[in-house]
């Protein structure tokens, strides 16, 4: 009797300890990207490979970037982490030149399986109070192209997959990308 007595406190203070570690983990189940968060440096992401980035423009803006080249599902990749005047990571856009539509329609599934199906160029807006369809309609107006493909991540991240004329994969920390950036219509 008393083995089945400490077998069950053993099983429950087990049963507890996991259930803490979940909560953990959902709590600090905020995007990520290769180890990336939003906020970090240009130091801090560069801590975060071994590699060296091929690149690290400097825009007359302040803004800056570290690019690297890597492969992905097999296909080489530039991955573009880019940083505001204040050195704080806002976006990171992944491409795969010698990629097909293929390559990012496992992009696709993969967030549409997550996130839901996606939102497509009939919720752009640039008055909506949707993260996502503010994001694709200022992407299609400042590009003019229009094939884009966009989740709410998390409550910090809008993800937009480009497929039409250029394939990329864009990840956004929206508070920082719309406290930097304003967004103007056509009627102001």
């Amino acid at each position: 009797m008393l083995r089945k007595v400490a077998l069950f406190c053993l099983l429950f203070v087990l049963c507890l300890v996991l259930c803490l570690c979940a909560a953990a983990d959902e709590a600090d189940a905020s995007f990520s990207f290769n180890g990336a968060r939003w906020g970090m440096t240009k130091e801090e992401v560069r801590s975060l490979s071994d590699a060296k980035p091929f690149q690290e423009p400097v825009a007359n803006s302040g803004h800056s970037a570290l690019v690297y080249q890597m492969k992905t599902d097999g296909f080489p990749c530039i991955i573009q982490y880019n940083f505001l005047p204040n050195d704080e990571l806002y976006n990171i856009t992944v491409m795969a030149p010698d990629a097909d539509k293929t390559f990012y329609g496992r992009f696709v599934d993969s967030y549409t399986l997550q996130y839901g199906d996606p939102q497509t160029k009939e919720n752009a807006s640039l008055e909506a109070d949707d993260a996502v369809a503010v994001m694709m309609a200022a992407l299609i107006q400042s590009t003019g192209d229009d094939d884009f493909l966009g989740w709410q991540a998390d409550k910090e991240t809008v993800i937009i997959i480009s497929i039409e004329p250029t394939y990329k994969v864009c990840y956004v920390e929206i508070r920082r990308y719309t406290d930097y950036f304003r967004f103007e219509t056509d009627s102001e």
